[in-house]
């Protein structure tokens, strides 16, 4: 007899005990993805964050470059023996910036081509110092050239840098990232 009421007291709350298991059980996963997209859009709107950081930093440390490279390409003969840093971009490029806009992640790529650029002729400047051009008649006409081909991108790029700089920030003062 006992044992049947046992039976008799479980079957009764049978069902209550199921559905509210099952109740439970949809609410802790539903509670759990929300919890997971939650530090998931956390976590990458910190790593934009970073990024941005460390593009604001590497940017503006280009543009201190690019005044340092017009200042001493002013006095004649001289060798720039150092280049830009584009290391930031090269590592973050290929990630999937999607939550940065379309125009501003151009206008970065743009930047950074042109940073390109203006390293591979400070290269050629350093190269043509310490090759056989140096007897060469033309060497002072083709130095000049590159030498004021550097100067102009210079006056372009710092100009660029300060642009990207002002989205930059506008980004990060608005947590937009």
């Amino acid at each position: 007899m006992v044992l049947f009421l046992d039976d008799l007291i479980f079957w009764s709350n049978f069902l209550s005990n199921l559905l509210a298991t099952i109740i439970g059980a949809i609410i802790g996963i539903l509670g759990a993805i929300f919890i997971d997209k939650r530090i998931k859009r956390h976590k990458k709107s910190q790593e934009m964050w970073d990024i941005l950081n460390s593009l604001r930093d590497e940017i503006g440390k280009n543009i201190e470059l690019l005044e340092q490279i017009k200042r001493e390409l002013a006095t004649p003969n001289y060798v720039i023996y150092y280049n830009l840093q584009l290391s930031t971009w090269e590592a973050v490029s290929s990630k999937g910036l999607t939550t940065l806009d379309l125009s501003f992640l151009k206008k970065i790529n743009h930047l950074y081509y042109e940073y390109e650029l203006i390293v591979r002729k400070i290269n050629i400047q350093l190269d043509m110092s310490f090759t056989p051009l140096v007897t060469m008649p033309q060497f002072t006409q083709l130095r000049s050239l590159i030498v004021g081909s550097i100067l102009q991108q210079c006056d372009v790029l710092i100009k660029e840098s300060y642009e990207v700089l002002c989205d930059i920030k506008i980004l990060t003062e608005s947590r937009k990232v």
